[in-house]
């Protein structure tokens, strides 16, 4: 009987011991209770951290929006080779019974963007063209304007973005003529500074079509680039 009576007193006076020793576990290990759950004091230090790192690298190297919007000032040139009746395969230089209607232009101009924000924006341009020959009844040097052009544009989040001017763009020579754009224009860009400048450029080789008010439809090919200031 005594010999029970003693194992028992043992067996509780172990369990007893236990219990006290769970809570002293718990604080070796780096685990508090609170009225909000247990929590790692060092994982939140080290969360804290992070952030903070985060936070400052942002700040050195601000990474380019996705949102594009606002008004930009733009400079830019554009190099075509303007062919009639148009290219022929592998965008060559038709030849209409032994006679070429092509010529080279190169064009220079200046004016301001705007980005909507919502994939829209308009521009307004002027400048100068050149060409290497007289075409078409057309001045080889002559100036333009370009006004209230329409264009879409996608911003990625890797900072690229495309823009395509819409079809419809009228640009009014200082010759009286107009010449009407009849298809898109497609430019690829980079979004640079935070923001505050764009880099623009024509890399894909297309055909544009479009109809001078003098000298009648053509086809072209152009490269261009651009580069565009934040001005608000």
């Amino acid at each position: 009987m005594w010999r029970k009576r003693k194992q028992l007193i043992i067996a509780t006076a172990v369990v007893g011991l236990l219990a006290a020793a769970v809570p002293a576990m718990e604080v070796v290990a780096g685990e508090t209770t609170s009225p909000f759950g247990k929590a790692d004091p060092l994982s939140s230090m080290q969360e804290q951290i992070d952030t903070l790192k985060g936070q400052l690298r942002d700040s050195i190297s601000p990474r380019s929006p996705t949102h594009l919007s606002g008004d930009y000032a733009v400079l830019g040139n554009m190099d075509c080779m303007v062919d009639s009746p148009g290219f022929g395969p592998n965008l060559s230089v038709n030849a209409v019974q032994g006679q070429s209607n092509a010529a080279a232009q190169h064009q220079t101009f200046i004016g301001t963007k705007h980005y909507n924000g919502d994939g829209t924006g308009t521009e307004t341009l002027s400048g100068m063209v050149v060409a290497s020959v007289p075409f078409n009844g057309a001045f080889p040097i002559g100036t333009f304007t370009v006004a209230s052009c329409n264009f879409r544009y996608a911003a990625n989040a890797d900072g690229t973005f495309t823009e395509t001017r819409l079809a419809g763009c009228i640009a009014t020579g200082g010759d009286g003529s107009t010449t009407t754009s009849e298809s898109d224009v497609k430019l690829h860009g980079r979004i640079s500074n935070g923001g505050t400048t764009l880099l623009l450029g024509g890399i894909t080789p297309a055909v544009e079509r479009f109809v001078n008010t003098n000298s009648g439809a053509h086809e072209r090919v152009c490269t261009r680039n651009n580069i565009a200031t934040k001005i608000k």
